[in-house]
């Protein structure tokens, strides 16, 4: 009688043991099928077929709302070159995004918002320019060429709304060195 009671203890703990490894396996495959999902959507909304690209922008906290903000995260730099932004950047970057589209009152638009109150990582720039390049990469070279002059000409706006005549022609020596940058890295 007593060999029969360890017995059917050790049946009990196999048996929860593997019950709460079934559960984790659900649970982890719920949440690979949920990731999944997310990248999916992040892939149609940015353009960008890359799985590795997309999860780096996950990482950075992207998701399928608010990546279409990796086009004005350059923007977002050059503001923030000088260490904090000056005059009326930021509204620049806002006009810039309305532009393409981001509202008010949106996920993109409250994420662009706190990047526009303290500087985002430095990591930010590089994926979100990594991402870029991935999206150039299934256009046609004029269409690269148009998007990178248009990514410039924004940037190089945001930069010359600090100070100057009238807000226009001063451009630091830091917001120079971003934007140039930025520019090696979309050829």
């Amino acid at each position: 009688m007593q060999d029969k009671q360890p017995a059917n203890d050790l049946r009990a703990n196999e048996d929860e043991f593997f019950f709460r490894r079934d559960r984790e396996l659900i649970e982890a495959s719920r949440i690979k099928e949920a990731m999944e999902k997310e990248l999916q959507a992040m892939s149609t909304a940015a353009g960008i077929a890359d799985k590795d690209t997309l999860r780096d922008l996950r990482v950075q906290g992207f998701n399928a709302e608010t990546v279409n903000l990796i086009a004005l995260v350059p923007l977002v730099f050059t503001a923030w070159a000088d260490g904090s932004l000056q005059d009326r950047e930021p509204e620049r970057v806002l006009e810039i995004a309305r532009g393409l589209g981001v509202e008010e009152g949106t996920a993109s638009w409250r994420q662009l918002a706190r990047w526009l109150e303290a500087p985002p990582p430095g990591e930010l720039l590089t994926s979100a320019m990594n991402a870029l390049r991935r999206r150039q990469k299934s256009l046609s070279a004029e269409d690269r060429e148009k998007h990178s002059r248009e990514l410039i000409k924004n940037c190089t706006y945001v930069a010359a709304s600090s100070g100057g005549f009238a807000g226009f022609g001063s451009i630091s020596a830091a917001e120079r060195r971003v934007i140039e940058g930025i520019a090696a890295f979309t050829d």
